[in-house]
């Protein structure tokens, strides 16, 4: 007698748990806020200039592994590949966009609809990485007198800003904390967002 037969349909991959990359993504968030804050009491941290980029790739490699196996239980809702969620982060000029539109199909992927809070959190990104760019540039605003702030790049005065006080520019500079607070924010949101499919 001749059994039945039975057919197996693989299973479907699991969603990644967004623990992991969202507690990253907080702790990237927070932690210029904080070393601001203890900065203002006087706190000084031993190699507190690295805690910062450094807590930002740990960041950036969970996200992108994250991401790879979201695309991958994804995989058939989506217009981008695994790969491509990925290593579309690395292609040059087109990264400008591409992770955006890959968080973008992402979202609608899980969610059916939406996803523009990718481009709010590409605006973000984009400011952050000019800020954090020009501090890697040694951007300093300084004044002899506390007056006028000489602009310095690269060890050089580039120029004054007359109608500004230094105490002023500081503030405004200071307040870019607000761009990584918003990135890392926006990107905690989305992964969660991603991480729980309802379609």
């Amino acid at each position: 007698m001749q059994s039945p037969a039975v057919s197996f349909s693989p299973a479907q991959p699991k969603m990644p748990a967004t623990a992991v990359p969202v507690g990253f993504l907080i702790a990237s968030a927070a932690t210029p806020v904080v070393l601001f804050v203890l900065g203002r009491l006087g706190i000084g941290l031993p190699y507190g200039r690295w805690i910062v980029p450094a807590l930002a790739l740990v960041t950036i490699i969970v996200v992108l592994v994250w991401l790879h196996g979201a695309f991958v239980a994804l995989r058939g809702r989506t217009s981008f590949s695994p790969g491509m969620a990925v290593g579309g982060w690395f292609i040059p000029i087109a990264n400008l966009f591409l992770p955006a539109l890959i968080l973008r199909d992402g979202w609608r992927a899980a969610v059916g609809a939406g996803g523009g809070i990718a481009f709010l959190w590409m605006i973000a990104w984009w400011l952050t990485t000019a800020v954090s760019v020009l501090e890697g540039l040694g951007l300093q605003f300084v004044s002899s007198d506390g007056g006028p702030a000489h602009v310095m790049l690269l060890g050089e005065s580039r120029f004054e800003t007359p109608d500004i006080s230094i105490k002023t520019m500081a503030m405004l500079w200071n307040a870019t904390l607000v761009f990584d607070v918003a990135a890392y924010g926006l990107l905690a949101l989305i992964v969660a967002r991603i991480g729980r499919p309802t379609t």
